[in-house]
This record gives structure tokens, C-alpha cells and sequence, in this order.
């Protein structure tokens, strides 16, 4: 009795211990497959790591390229609304200076004229005083008598006075700086020696 007690028992060890055998043998093949798992999740956890990181990467230098375009953007915007503005100022200036121009070229003209007129008074009366002079020659002695001839003369030059002479319509439009240097020019090509 007690060596079939003995015999169970025994009997009861050696399957109990092939059981742990079993359960060890399935708990290393679970432990090198979940060491595989582990591995394999260790490889994807790093790879998506630098899967991020690359993101991260690429978001920043996106962001400083959009902070790039946004400031040149805004210079560009800046310097856009500049050249509006030098534009309207060129164009209300533009207007201004055909006004002056306009006014000037009559000026010109009425100048022109005079001097046309005066020139042309200058002929007639000398072509009257010549002949007056030959019917004066006419009751002289004839070894007195002189014949008439040319003589040079020299203008003085005067000054430009674009003043001289403004017309009723002209237009109250402000001197720009195109004219003032306009002017400036003309003043210094109608500059007697000695005022040069």
C-alpha cells in the first residue's frame, strides 16, 4: 500500500514535472517570440522617432520659409505702395508742369513776336533814314556828299524775366521741381560775363 501510494506519488511528480517542462519549453518559445516582438516594436518605435523628427524638420523649415516669403511679401507690399505714391505725385506734378509749360511757350512766343516786330520797325526805319539821307545828299555840295554804308552794333543782352508778361489765365498751379531746376537752367544760359 504504501509503495502504490509511493508509485502515485511518483507517477503524480514525473507528470506534474513534465507539465513544467511543457509549460517552461512554451514559456521560452513565448519569451523568444515576445524578445522578436519586442525587437521588431523597438525598430518601429525608433523608425517612427525619425519618422518625426523628419517632420518636425521639415515643418520648421517650412515655417521659416513661409516667415521669409511673409516678410518679403510685405516689403514688396511696402514698396508697391511707395511707387503708387511716387506715381500720383509724378502725375499731379506731370499736370502742373504742362500748366507751367504751356504758359511759358506762350511767353515764348509773345517774346518772339516782339522781338519780330522790333526787328522788322528796325529795317523800315532804316531804310527810311537811308533815304532820307540821300535826299539830303541831293542839296550838298557834291565833294561833301557821303555815300551811306553799313555799320555793326552789339545788342546788349538782356535778362529772361519769364514775369515780363503772365497772361490773365494763367493757372495758380505750385512750381514743382522740375521747374524750379527748369528755370534755374534757363537763369544761367541768360547770364550776362560779368554776372558769370
Amino acid at each position: 500500500m504504501e509503495r502504490e501510494g509511493y508509485d502515485r506519488m511518483e507517477a503524480y511528480y514525473k507528470a506534474r514535472e513534465s507539465k513544467l517542462k511543457e509549460e517552461i519549453a512554451d514559456l521560452r518559445n513565448k519569451a523568444g517570440e515576445f524578445g522578436l516582438c519586442n525587437d521588431y516594436l523597438e525598430c518601429k518605435v525608433v523608425e517612427l522617432e525619425d519618422a518625426l523628427e523628419l517632420k518636425k524638420r521639415r515643418l520648421s523649415d517650412h515655417i521659416e520659409m513661409e516667415n521669409r516669403y511673409g516678410f518679403r511679401k510685405m516689403m514688396l507690399e511696402s514698396r508697391s505702395n511707395m511707387l503708387e505714391r511716387k506715381v500720383v505725385q509724378l502725375s499731379i506734378n506731370n499736370a502742373h508742369n504742362q500748366c507751367h509749360l504751356i504758359e511759358y511757350m506762350k511767353y515764348i512766343e509773345f517774346q518772339k513776336d516782339g522781338a519780330d516786330m522790333i526787328s522788322q520797325a528796325w529795317v523800315d526805319t532804316d531804310i527810311r533814314q537811308v533815304k532820307e539821307f540821300k535826299e539830303m545828299q541831293k542839296f550838298l555840295p557834291p565833294e561833301s556828299c557821303k555815300r551811306p554804308h553799313k555799320e555793326s552794333f552789339w545788342v546788349e543782352p538782356i535778362k529772361l524775366n519769364l514775369k515780363a508778361r503772365p497772361s490773365e489765365d494763367y493757372p495758380e498751379a505750385p512750381k514743382t521741381e522740375q521747374l524750379e531746376e527748369a528755370l534755374e537752367y534757363i537763369s544761367r544760359m541768360h547770364c550776362t560775363n560779368v554776372e558769370l
